[in-house]
């Protein structure tokens, strides 16, 4: 411990006495601006991807990045930041944090965590810069995302903030809590800024609202309710759908809440009110009708028909009066009710209340809807008066049919048994059988109805008569026998047969117990025949309402009645009964037999580690088919039996793995491949280990003990599971198949492992994509992210296969070729597939490239039957033409434009960079002139005009090829990141660039090629060569051409010269100015313009003192963009060069708060900055840019009047004077 610290000591010592050496610092600092760079994208080779830490300014940039604490400490050590209005407002997002939680079900649940970095940052940020922070719409924008921490702090004290009307009534709608809209309120009163409600025109709110905030904004700060429009109850159709109150609702109609609409409405008073009622209907509140409900229709009533003129208000009085009779009378009854009456004889007095005010309702509107919806709520029909003249609901036929079947039950007389003495608990009521049986014959044909669905008020009663009242198997053959109606049958939801739990399963009150294999089997053939009770079993599982005395009836339930794959049920399980984990010995005929007794894992669970949720068990439970139940002599219960599933294997390899990760297994050792054993090197976990790992190598040798019997499984299912195990790159799994199969039986034949996998293969690949293939779009480039070290031991896993296949072939008594040839061609295929996946793996070296292209060349070796020939033909290594045949003699790397296109990737990414700038390249995918498809053995460019290849001939895969592009000079090293040799980044891209000229000039007809150097000279910049930039200036100015984005091209300049060396390099800067001047329009002066105005955009102040000084600029206009985000470079120039006027803005806004305190400070100078007039003033108070007039008028440039109006002094003329008077005297002394 001693020690460490000491070392630690020394390390600190050493590293301040090398930084602070003046030579070694700047050695080491150019030594980094100089280093190539690992980039994870293309995208990120730029500029800004090497920059100096005290040149990051922007705060949008640093919170996106979440450089928290980048951001602390420029603001402690007060550097210049570019704050703007979204940066501010990204801080502001980032105060809240979004989780994402797991529970123990495997739901997802997604959080909102406040964090606590970015919410004191924020309170940093408006200490030290507060103009900045508040210049803009902070409060609305912390309004806008929910951010109520920062709201707090901005409406508190010291800043007490305010919004506008527009604002507040926004943040309503995002339901704002109420304390906060009254502090937003109260603020705007004591800044005396008054929120003016009349002016505002009609407001909508969209959504959920808080109605807290509503009444508030209503009662107390008195805005007229119907300027106001809630989307949501604003017409008649709408007004019941939203999730306001019926308070709420009965207070806008009081209010007289969407009288306008009802006036605009060119519908008549029956077809509006109709309207209401019909979004009542299928609202919430139609479910469960109170008084309150009744008495807000009769209110919306009286208000349509008001205003229609279809009611006077003595009309009104007289129904109101009877509606008071109706609630009177049950008041009355209600007092003289004895103290000990029973509660439930209150709710049946109250419920008789309701009744009547409903139909007095219906009576008095005529709405058919509401009669139909009374009708359904109590079965009763409205009698007939003269008020109500609804004849066609005479047609009405629901409840004649009704009382048809209350017919047909024949109530006992229990005073008649109990005298007989034949009483008892069970006796009840009986059905007339056969006259019911005559109805239920009858019924379809007698009672027509469109859609008998709809009425289940009589499909109810019919069937819960049946279930009810039959009480026997012989009976409920008879009634089945007489619905002599398919659609019928189905429409009332019988089962096929009789079982005692029909009424469970049928009454949505009742829990159904699953007692026995009986009952499962009665409700597989029921729910099969009638999707009603399909749904109705359903509904009970996901209200938990089904329950089961053992598990295995649960899993007999699941095979019977859910055995599918989907995931519908599975968090939806919801049982008393705990869920055994699967074990193997449940698995019939199971190949893994033997590997199981091997590893005496017969009487486990299957994979007990997957198997610890519950969802896993019944996932597992799902993906393996049915196969019977055992009744087991032992227990008293059943053991269900499951057939062999392929997904069973990757149980047992990840039970094997867990099960042997910290056991050393000794004995395992290396042969050299020709044995074709795999050593230590080879070894593959999907855990990602490193070959090093003993753990790692013992589970491999493990695994390769593994033998099972595929024989007797299906083919062509085994050859699918080792085309997956390929593709997914999984060892594993791929090694135990490979034990459980002969590949070479059936060779020499059309059948066999070997014929079936390429026949297989070929039509896999032409029926979808594979994996390789990629379609390139703007900056795209196909990576595949893998890990690099296993993706490795998998492709030498394959080429040891391939090895010790070709050894067992030649050591073979075969005179045949066939075995050999075809041995080839499976392993070329697969072989050739993992290379062009090896060289699309991000992050994927030069020396992993050389060492697999070196093992495939072995393998030719043996294909040859000469494996000590060292002169061996390495067509791997050196294929230099492009060989997309397969050469039945040797296994073949493939060499056309894909392969180019990862090599230079590999070597030079950014050749690649300067490949996605070409035009033609770049377009999206949606262009219809341009079609790219990167295939995994083949680049395709069509064109409707089939001119040449442009691909093709950028990605020459006769010029480059893997010698040209990494050289044949061995490295010294063991693992070199680079080639030692090869073509260099010049004279690659002097071909791109020859290229990419020669397609302009022919878009272009040879006229221009404007814009091509443009983005020439942006390229150059990214990749750092200012050599080849001052090249390309040259030959623009030998072509006496023009560039365009001059800014963007100087303001890469700038931060080169700025970030190229520990300071900044001026003699550079000149250099460039010099060159680029011929190429601008408008010469020397617009350049070093557009240079300066760069240098204070970017605020790099050393920059704009050399321009200032260097071409002695007297005065900027406003084109130099000094503004509120980078207001301090006023300060500097001010300060630094106060001779030089800067001419300023023609408005006042509350965004130039920054500028304008600037301003004061160094008054007289750049007096002329803010032109400040009376009609400037006026101007700004209309635009309510409160707070700069505050400021003015505490500075004493304007006053207030009596009236209110703010009214400019003489201060600022005062100024202007003394400015003259001393220009005057300095002209007289000289």
């Amino acid at each position: 411990m001693e020690n460490n610290i000491e070392y630690n000591k020394n390390n600190e010592i050493l590293f301040w006495k090398v930084y602070r050496n003046v030579y070694l610092n700047k050695q080491i600092f150019e030594t980094l601006s100089r280093m190539d760079l690992e980039y994870s994208h293309i995208r990120y080779i730029d500029q800004d991807s090497r920059i100096k830490f005290k040149n990051i300014k922007s705060l949008e940039w640093m919170v996106n990045n979440q450089l928290f604490a980048m951001i602390r400490y420029k603001l402690d050590k007060e550097e210049i930041m570019e704050i703007t209005t979204k940066g501010v407002r990204q801080l502001i997002k980032a105060s809240t944090t979004f989780t994402t939680i797991t529970t123990p079900e495997g739901k997802k649940i997604e959080t909102k965590v406040d964090n606590e970095t970015a919410i004191e940052l924020f309170k940093l940020l408006l200490k030290k810069r507060s103009d900045h922070v508040m210049e803009g719409q902070t409060l609305n924008d912390a309004l806008l995302y929910k951010r109520h921490r920062i709201i707090e702090i901005l409406i508190n004290e010291p800043y007490n903030s305010t919004v506008g009307v527009e604002c507040l009534l926004y943040s309503i709608v995002k339901l704002t809590p109420i304390t906060f809209i009254k502090k937003i309120y109260e603020n705007s009163l004591k800044r005396g800024i008054a929120m003016d409600f009349n002016n505002i025109s009609k407001y909508s709110i969209f959504g959920v609202s808080n109605t807290a905030s509503l009444n508030y904004i209503w009662d107390t700060l008195k805005i007229d309710i119907n300027k106001i429009k809630i989307y949501h109850v604003s017409f008649p159709d709408k007004f019941f759908s939203s999730i306001y109150s019926i308070d709420f609702l009965v207070k806008l109609v009081e209010n007289g809440y969407f009288n306008e609409t009802i006036k605009e409405e060119k519908e008549d008073s029956i077809k509006i009110f109709s309207s209401v009622i019909g979004s009542f209907i299928v609202s919430k509140y139609s479910k469960n009708i109170t008084t309150d409900i009744i008495d807000l229709l009769f209110k919306l009533y009286f208000n349509i028909n008001l205003i229609k003129n279809t009611i006077n208000q003595s009309d009104i009085d007289l129904i109101t009066q009877k509606i008071q009779l109706i609630k009177s009378q049950n008041n009355f009854n209600q007092q003289q009710q004895q103290q000990q009456q029973q509660q439930q004889q209150q709710q049946q007095q109250q419920q008789q209340q309701q009744q009547q005010l409903f139909q007095f309702l219906v009576e008095t509107t005529n709405s058919r809807k509401l009669y139909r919806l009374y009708y359904y709520s109590y079965y009763e029909l409205v009698k007939e008066s003269e008020t109500l003249k609804l004849n066609n609901f005479k047609k009405l036929i629901t409840n004649n049919i009704l009382n048809i079947i209350k017919g047909f039950i024949i109530k006992e007389d229990k005073e008649h048994v109990i005298n007989n003495g034949n009483y008892d608990d069970t006796t009840r009521d009986q059905l007339d059988l056969n006259n019911f049986i005559k109805f239920l014959q009858s019924f379809p044909n007698q009672f027509k109805r469109k859609n008998w669905i709809l009425d289940k008020v009589v499909i109810d009663s019919i069937r819960n008569t049946i279930i009810n009242y039959v009480n026997d198997k012989e009976t409920y053959e008879k009634i089945k026998q007489s619905i002599n109606n398919t659609k019928m049958f189905n429409i009332l939801q019988i089962p096929l047969e009789w079982n005692l739990k029909l009424s469970q399963l049928t009454n949505e009150n009742e829990i159904l117990i699953i007692d026995s294999r009986e009952t499962i089997d009665w409700l597989y053939n029921s729910t099969r025949v009638s999707l009603g009770l399909k749904s109705i079993y359903n509904e009970k599982r996901k209200m938990g309402m089904v329950q089961f005395e053992s598990f295995s009836l649960f899993q007999y339930t699941i095979c019977r009645m859910e055995s599918t794959n989907s995931k519908k049920f599975v968090d939806l399980y919801r049982t008393h009964v705990h869920l055994t984990p699967i074990k193997w010995s449940q698995i019939i005929d199971n190949p893994l037999s033997d590997a199981l007794i091997h590893f005496n894992l017969k009487d486990d669970m299957i994979d007990p580690q997957f198997q610890n949720k519950t969802a896993n068990i019944i996932q597992l439970f799902k993906s393996l088919q049915f196969n019977s139940f055992k009744h087991e002599e032992t227990i008293s219960d059943y053991q269900v039996n499951f057939n062999f599933n392929f997904g069973l294997i990757k149980h047992l390899i990840n039970q094997i793995i867990n099960n042997n990760n910290n056991i050393s297994i000794s004995g395992i050792s290396s042969s050299s491949s020709s044995s074709g054993s795999i050593s230590c090197s080879n070894s593959f976990s999907k855990s990602g280990n490193s070959c090093g790992n003993s753990s790692n190598s013992n589970i491999f040798g493990i695994l390769s003990e593994i033998k099972i019997d595929l024989s007797k499984q299906i083919k062509s299912k085994v050859i699918k599971e080792l085309f997956n195990s390929i593709i997914e790159f999984d060892l594993n799994y791929c090694l135990v198949l490979l034990n459980g199969i002969d590949l070479l039986e059936g060779i020499n034949g059309k059948g066999g492992f070997i014929n079936g996998f390429l026949d297989y293969w070929k039509l896999t690949l032409n029926f979808s994509r594979s994996p390789i293939s990629n379609m390139i779009y703007i900056n795209h480039v196909p990576y595949l992210h893998t890990n690099i070290n296993n993706f490795i031991q998998f492709f030498k896993f394959w080429i040891n296969k391939s090895i010790s296949t070709l050894i067992a072939i030649n050591n073979s008594n075969s005179t045949s070729n066939i075995p050999k040839i075809k041995a080839t061609v499976f392993f070329q295929t697969i072989i050739s597939f993992l290379y062009n996946r090896l060289i699309q793996i991000s992050g994927i070296k030069y020396y992993h490239l050389i060492e697999i292209r070196k093992l495939i060349n072995d393998i030719n070796k043996h294909i040859n039957n000469n494996p000590n020939n060292s002169n061996n033909n390495n067509n791997n290594n050196n294929n230099n033409n492009n060989n997309n045949n397969n050469n039945n003699n040797s296994i073949v790397i493939n060499h056309n434009s894909y392969h180019v296109f990862f090599y230079l990737l590999i070597k030079y990414p950014i050749i690649i960079k300067y490949f996605f700038t070409i035009q033609d390249i770049s377009r999206p995918l949606s262009d219809n002139i341009y079609i790219y498809n990167y295939d995994y053995d083949k680049v395709v460019l069509k064109e409707p005009d089939r001119s040449k290849d442009k691909i093709r001939s950028l990605l020459d895969e006769n010029l480059f090829t893997f010698d040209y592009i990494f050289g044949n000079i061995k490295c010294p090293f063991e693992k070199c990141p680079s080639p030692t040799n090869g073509a260099s980044f010049d004279s690659i891209f002097q071909h791109f660039q020859k290229c990419n000229f020669n397609f302009v000039l022919k878009r272009n007809n040879n006229s221009s090629s404007y814009g091509y150097h443009s983005s020439q000279l942006i390229y150059f910049l990214n990749i750092r060569r200012f050599d080849l930039f001052l090249k390309e200036v040259k030959a623009i100015q030998t072509l006496k051409e023009t560039i365009g984005n001059e800014g963007w091209i100087i303001n890469k300049i700038i931060n080169y010269c700025s970030n190229i060396s520990q300071t900044i390099d001026f003699q550079l800067l000149q250099i460039s100015i010099d060159q680029l001047t011929p190429l601008i329009k408008g010469g020397i002066k617009t350049c070093y313009q557009t240079f300066l105005t760069n240098a204070i955009v970017n605020q790099k102040t050393e920059i704009i003192s050399y321009i200032i000084n260097h071409y002695k600029i007297n005065s900027l206009t406003p084109m130099y963009s000094i503004s509120s985000v980078n207001h301090n470079m006023y300060e500097y120039i001010c300060q630094n060069h106060p001779n030089c006027k800067i001419q300023g803005f023609g408005y006042l806004d509350d965004s130039l708060i920054p500028l304008l305190r600037l301003w004061i400070k160094y008054l007289p100078l750049n007096v002329n900055f803010f032109k400040i007039t009376q009609n400037l003033i006026d101007k700004a108070y209309s635009y309510k840019a409160f707070k700069i007039l505050s400021i003015l008028n505490e500075n004493g440039f304007i006053n207030k009047d009596d009236n209110g109006k703010y009214i400019l002094t003489t201060k600022l003329q005062d100024i202007e004077f003394l400015i003259i008077f001393k220009d005057l005297d300095y002209q007289i002394l000289n």
